[in-house]
């Protein structure tokens, strides 16, 4: 009993590596077509353990659930604040360069050069950043209040002093 339930789990957990980690490996580069050597026989199918098949119909579904699929969550998250902390770093610079005013748009901010175009959308949902700022606006009082962009899947907030906080 206790080799099969240690063989299923070692299944699972291998075949949970594969569905986690397949895709996160480099592909080689092409190589030029070489002329079709003789055609081998196929190999034989490897007819998965019953181990195997029941690792595949319960332990697969529930990967993104498992701490590793939170952490995966949680890094795109990180991402995405430190995404929004690099654009307060470059309205920074717009607003020196600019006479103390905040940019019309996150476009406005690439093409000034402070900014890259890769930066206004999260790199979790591929979705563009909410720009706050409807008209331009010169910076005055307390800029650690006025919002100026935000991300949607996340709720967190850029603010015009540069700091990220998620939204109340």
């Amino acid at each position: 009993m206790k080799s099969s339930f240690k063989s299923c789990v070692a299944a699972g957990l291998a075949l949970l590596g594969a569905v986690c980690f397949s895709g996160c490996e480099e592909s080689p580069a092409p190589q030029p077509a070489a002329p079709a050597p003789q055609q081998a026989a196929p190999a034989p199918q490897h007819e998965p353990s019953p181990a195997e098949r029941a690792a595949r119909k319960y332990v697969a579904p529930i990967a993104p659930q498992t701490h590793l699929g939170k952490s995966l969550e949680s890094g795109k998250s990180i991402e995405c604040t430190n995404n929004l902390a690099q654009i307060g770093k470059g309205i920074a610079m717009y607003v020196i360069s600019n006479d103390e005013k905040l940019p019309k748009s996150l476009e406005d901010l690439v093409q000034s050069g402070c900014c890259s175009d890769a930066l206004r959308r999260c790199p979790a949902t591929g979705t563009e950043y909410e720009y706050l700022i409807a008209e331009p606006t010169r910076l005055a009082g307390n800029t650690a209040e006025i919002k100026v962009a935000k991300c949607p899947a996340h709720n967190c907030v850029l603010y015009a002093d540069g700091h990220v906080a998620a939204e109340k």
